[in-house]
C-alpha cells in the first residue's frame, strides 16, 4: 500500500527540493500531501518496470480539490488513433481555437467556452505539447480526502 508523505516548506523551492531528494532513491512507489498555505496537493507515481514479457508501466498523478465545486468539468487527452476514428464517426471534440495544439488533443466538456478561456494561456498550452502521453480533468469527484 501506497504510504503518502507529507511535504511543506516555506516556500515552493523549498518543496520541490524535499521532493526531489525523496526521489532520488529512484523510489518504484511515491507518495507525498504537499501542502503550500492552503493548498492541499497530492502527487502520487507508480512505477514497474516489467520483467519478463511484461513491458511495465509508469505513472505520476497530481491531484488537488478546488474550494467550490461549480459543475464545470472537462478532460483533456493526448489524440490517438482510436480518437481519429472517433471523430470520422462524428464523436465530440472541442475546438479551442489554437490550430497546432487541436490537432494534438481531445477535449470534452460541459462548458466550451470556460475551457477556451482555460487554455487561452500559451504557456499552459506548451507545457501540455511536451507531454507524450497525459490525461488531465475537471471531474467533480471526491478527491482522495474525501471530501467532495
Amino acid at each position: 500500500m501506497l504510504q503518502v508523505k507529507i511535504v511543506s516548506g516555506n516556500n515552493v523551492d523549498e518543496i520541490w527540493q524535499k521532493i526531489a531528494l525523496d526521489l532520488s532513491s529512484d523510489p518504484f512507489e511515491y507518495g507525498a500531501l504537499i501542502e503550500d498555505r492552503s493548498k492541499r496537493i497530492l502527487l502520487t507515481i507508480d512505477i514497474d518496470p516489467g520483467g519478463g514479457f511484461e513491458s511495465g508501466y509508469a505513472s505520476t498523478s497530481f491531484s488537488a480539490a478546488i474550494e467550490k465545486n461549480s459543475g464545470f468539468k472537462f478532460a483533456i487527452h493526448r489524440e490517438g488513433f482510436l480518437d481519429e476514428v472517433g471523430k470520422f464517426f462524428g464523436m465530440q471534440d472541442v475546438v479551442i481555437g489554437y490550430e497546432e495544439f487541436d490537432k494534438k488533443v481531445i477535449v470534452k466538456t460541459n462548458d466550451a467556452e470556460r475551457v477556451k478561456t482555460v487554455f487561452a494561456d500559451e504557456q499552459a498550452r506548451k507545457v501540455l505539447a511536451t507531454i507524450p502521453d497525459f490525461t488531465l480533468a475537471i471531474t467533480g469527484k471526491a478527491d482522495k480526502w474525501g471530501e467532495g
